[in-house]
Formats: structure tokens, C-alpha cells, sequence
């Protein structure tokens, strides 16, 4: 995304940065970007993809979310060539994702959850939107199908005791 947003820059002014248009950045973005720039400085030189990298996954799912006509006609949508090319079902499943993706990193118990078949299919179906190849690669490179085969059937009792002997 940042390729594309750097395009929609450049065509104003050639030397021009996304991460430095402040008009597009609300003040929590523009704190994010910040510190994500002060952190890839740490190991210099400083590059795009390094300060991409240090974006979490929910400051690109708000860029999805910025008005419609400001980012995504112009440019974004061309990040997801294969998507039917509407703002809102990209941003809703991106934003789904960020939620799972949260879920995981705080360690909440995912068969709460439910639907985790459900939620690789949409994974698979987001990467293609970007890419048929790289969701090739992905579905194949997965192993999620493999480690959901092997859980339990039943949920866990809610009344977990020390073991009888």
C-alpha cells in the first residue's frame, strides 16, 4: 500500500513521501508514524521498508478507512487488483483480521472464537486480492488446516479439576 500511496505523492510533487502528507494523517497516525521512523532509525540507513515494517497492522487497516474518495479511488484500490474494487468489504475484512490477528498476539483462547476454518478461507481470500500468486503460496506454505485437523472435537469441560486417580 505504501507503494501506491507514494504514487498518489509523487504525482503532485516528485520527491514527495506518504508517510510525510500530513493532510491524509490524523494526529494518532501521524504519532504512529513517528515512532515507527524513530525505531527504524535505530538501525540506520533508514528506508521505506523498514519504516513499513514498523507500522503495526492496524495503522494500514485505518488507511483503508480514510474517506473513500481522499485514498482509495486515486490509488489504494490498486493495491487490491484482484478485490471488486469497493473500499468497504477490503477495509471490513482487513479490519477482521486485525481482530484475530489481536486475539492471537494477546493470547485469547481462539476456540472462543470459533469459525477458525472460516477465518483462514478469509486470509487466503484478502491475500488473493493482493496477489493470485502470493495466495497460491500462502495456501500451500500454510499450516493451519494441518494444525486445526489435529484439535480437539469437544470443548474443554468448564469444570477443569485436578485428575482422579
Amino acid at each position: 500500500m505504501a507503494v501506491h500511496l507514494d504514487g498518489l505523492c509523487r504525482s503532485a510533487r516528485s520527491r514527495a513521501s506518504w508517510s510525510n502528507h500530513r493532510a491524509w494523517w490524523s494526529p494518532v497516525m501521524r504519532r504512529a508514524i513517528r515512532e515507527a521512523r524513530e525505531r527504524a532509525e535505530r538501525d540506520p540507513p533508514l528506508t521505506e521498508g523498514k519504516l513499513v515494517a514498523q507500522l503495526p497492522f492496524g495503522f494500514w487497516v485505518n488507511v483503508l478507512r480514510i474517506d473513500e474518495q481522499v485514498l482509495w479511488v486515486p490509488g489504494l484500490s490498486k493495491a487490491f487488483p484482484n478485490s471488486r474494487g469497493l473500499q468497504r468489504p477490503v477495509a471490513g475484512r482487513l479490519s477482521q483480521l486485525n481482530d484475530v490477528r489481536n486475539d492471537i498476539a494477546h493470547h485469547h483462547r481462539l476456540w472462543k472464537r470459533g469459525g477458525l476454518d472460516r477465518i483462514d478461507d478469509q486470509i487466503l481470500e484478502a491475500a488473493d486480492w493482493v496477489s493470485h500468486e502470493f495466495a497460491d503460496w500462502l495456501s500451500m506454505e500454510s499450516r493451519v488446516q494441518e494444525v486445526l485437523a489435529q484439535r480437539p472435537r469437544q470443548r474443554p469441560s468448564a469444570r477443569w479439576g485436578p485428575a482422579r486417580t
